[in-house]
Formats: structure tokens, sequence, C-alpha cells
């Protein structure tokens, strides 16, 4: 689900909690912000898209505000972790000379990590394997 999509769902969400928990229906809605019934209940479920001005009206005829439909700010991205070499230990591949040393794992919603990858000077043996995620070698 991409950004606008899961706004608009999040949007819809709050303007649902928000009417069930005053106890108003969609028709009474409707007759405090002078939007058609099926279109705010086409908002409710994230399937259209209104102005701001009609949120702003929505949110005063729920007693609220613009901030109490949309919420918070995302939470600050946190970025990445980064693994000290004190404490980040080499790994390998028996019978092969593969090394490698994690240097940096993903943050929250991140599967990219970034390895310290130590290949050896000679010809190997072709060695594959896979996993789930993303690498920076």
């Amino acid at each position: 689900m991409n950004l606008i999509d899961n706004s608009l769902r999040q949007i819809g969400i709050s303007i649902r909690e928000r009417r069930a928990a005053r106890q108003m229906t969609l028709a009474e809605l409707a007759g405090h912000t002078g939007m058609s019934l099926s279109f705010l209940s086409r908002v409710e479920r994230g399937q259209a898209q209104t102005s701001v001005g009609n949120l702003i009206r929505i949110a005063e005829a729920l007693g609220g505000t613009l901030h109490d439909l949309i919420g918070p700010p995302p939470a600050e991205d946190k970025g990445f972790t980064v693994f000290r070499s004190a404490v980040s230990a080499p790994s390998g591949i028996s019978g092969n000379g593969y090394r490698w040393t994690p240097v940096s794992g993903g943050g929250a919603g991140r599967s990219i990590e970034a390895i310290l990858l130590d290949l050896p000077a000679g010809p190997v043996a072709d060695t594959r394997f896979s996993h789930p995620g993303e690498e920076i070698c």
C-alpha cells in the first residue's frame, strides 16, 4: 500500500472513530458539513480524497481539529545501527575463504545491511547462496 492510500485509510479510520464516539450517524455528519452521505462514506473507507477545507469542516462537526483527523507527524527515522569493530565478529563459509563482517544493520522498516566482505586472492570454488533482504558489500 502506498503512502497516499495508507494516509487516506488512516484519515477515514479517524473520522469513523470520532463519529462513533460522538454517536453520530453519517447522515448527521453530512447535515453538519454539507457533504453528501455517499461521499463521506467513501472518505471513511479511504476510497475518496478530499480537500483540506472539507477535512476541517468534518473535524469541526466532530468537535475537533484537523490535527485530530490526520494525527501526529510520523516518528523520526532512526536510520541504521552501526556495528563497532570491537563487537562485530567476522563470519565465514568453511572451505572457500569468504569472510564477512557486519558493519551496519537496517533501521525500523528496513531490510538492508552493510557488510565488509573479504574474498581470497586466489581462485575458489563457485559457492552461491541467497537469503532474504539486501546488502551493501
